[in-house]
């Protein structure tokens, strides 16, 4: 009897074993094959990068040189004398030939000239020079600078006697103090003196 139960699980088992293996195949079976090729592995091609230098011969990492920031920048340049009243002396000998050239009767002399200190005046602005060749703004800016010389000339001038004045009262108010302290010394004296026996008129 026990061999017979045996043989029936072993037949059993198997028979389980095999529905499985079929259900395992069949689902294999219904799954689509792929029919894509596997690419091969694209190579990354590096680009050489030239380096890039600056005016100074650095090499530059970036797209923006910040090398220059925070470095002093050069000052405007005057096209002429930068003193407003040499400047102004330098227009008006310059004025007063133009009129003996055009008085002696060499007005294309005259022209030529004019038309020389014309196109200078207008490449050194196109470089970016300061041209002071207007004389009212010269006689402007003259004015100017003469009021300021004036208010702080007075300025200083009410400072000094200011100093002075304090310097004085200070004098006078340690004097006072000096006599005074002498004074009280000297009535101390006087005061001791009178006490001890002696005869001083007024104490």
């Amino acid at each position: 009897m026990k061999e017979v139960k045996n043989k029936n699980l072993e037949g059993k088992l198997k028979s389980s074993i095999k529905e499985e293996d079929e259900f395992i195949q069949n689902i294999f079976d219904k799954m689509p094959l792929t029919s894509q090729k596997l690419e091969p592995e694209k190579k990354i091609i590096y680009s050489k990068i030239k380096p890039v230098f600056n005016a100074e011969g650095h090499m530059i990492f970036s797209k923006f040189d910040f090398s220059e920031i925070g470095t002093k920048k050069h000052p405007k340049k005057f096209l002429g004398s930068k003193d407003p009243k040499k400047r102004l002396e330098e227009l008006k000998a310059k004025n007063q030939k133009l009129k003996e050239l055009k008085a002696a009767g060499e007005t294309k002399k005259a022209k030529q000239l004019e038309q020389k200190d014309s196109w200078r005046a207008i490449l050194a602005r196109a470089a970016g020079e300061r041209v002071l060749d207007d004389p009212e703004l010269l006689k402007k800016t003259i004015k100017h600078k003469e009021n300021l010389k004036k208010h702080s000339a007075k300025k200083w001038e009410a400072r000094t006697t200011k100093v002075q004045k304090d310097i004085e009262t200070r004098q006078k108010k340690r004097q006072e103090n000096i006599l005074k302290r002498k004074k009280d010394k000297k009535t101390h004296k006087l005061k001791r003196a009178s006490k001890k026996g002696r005869i001083i008129p007024g104490y």
